[in-house]
């Protein structure tokens, strides 16, 4: 999958470079919110990983002061000192705070990548769902693209997109692109009536609500069952399967 992910980051960065706005979806499949809405608050531990100033690359999410979770396909296409972490603001242009890293670790088998920031931030973290059944609401988040597209789109929104939805049985995630289905640490995600992750979306989070009414991480967007955004469901990583390494990371 990741390979997979990798070629199409590739093919997607040549047109990159011709476009204005990072075109590039950051990731493997379909990373941007198609057919969300803006987001009518922060998200305090939402991620905007910019290649440059106000250029969106990948989402990711604030697990830790010092740490942001994203998609390791985001990973290794730009010298770390190049990227930067626009944190809990709805905005990719402005707001928030910004931070650059100094250290990227990879987890050794599943999607995921964490960054240490230079700096701790003040915003608040999202903390790590448990498990949950097929059918629990969840909300996505993402500044990629907003139409069902194939590859890079010429414009991403400015403004952060969410999309409310489902999480539905691994069965569901089985497809021509994805003929072995799902792993046991991933999660297999609905897209509504066209609406999903897109281009630019990997990375970010899959939230679901807490007892208490905050929000808990439950996945990263990691692939999806077609070519075409927002085609089929979507696929995650889970949280909850990588929580050991999570923990054993942000406590370096």
């Amino acid at each position: 999958m990741r390979l997979r992910s990798r070629w199409l980051l590739l093919s997607l960065l040549a047109a990159a470079l011709a476009l204005p706005v990072a075109a590039a979806h950051a990731g493997t499949v379909r990373p941007q919110i198609v057919g969300g809405q803006n987001a009518p608050a922060p998200y305090p531990f939402m991620v905007s990983i910019q290649v440059s100033s106000q250029t969106h690359w990948c989402g990711g999410v604030l697990v830790a002061p010092s740490w942001v979770v994203s998609a390791a396909h985001c990973d290794g296409w730009f010298p770390l000192p190049q990227l930067r972490f626009r944190v809990g603001s709805v905005d990719r242009t402005a707001g928030g705070t910004v931070a650059s890293a100094d250290r990227a670790v990879s987890h050794p088998t599943a999607d995921l990548v964490a960054y240490h920031l230079t700096a701790p931030v003040t915003e608040t973290p999202v903390p790590i769902a448990g498990a949950a059944p097929d059918g629990s609401a969840l909300r996505l988040l993402g500044w990629g693209c907003t139409q069902p597209v194939t590859g890079g789109c010429a414009e991403q929104p400015r403004i952060l997109q969410q999309l409310d939805t489902t999480l539905v049985t691994p069965s569901r995630c089985v497809s021509a692109r994805h003929p072995g289905g799902i792993g046991a640490g991933q999660l297999c995600v609905d897209s509504p009536g066209g609406a999903g992750s897109c281009y630019g979306d990997s990375g970010g989070p899959a939230l679901a609500h807490g007892t208490g009414g905050g929000w808990l991480l439950a996945g990263i967007t990691s692939d999806g069952t077609t070519d075409v955004c927002a085609a089929g469901p979507s696929i995650y990583v889970s949280a909850l399967a990588a929580k050991a390494w999570i923990q054993q990371v942000t406590s370096q």
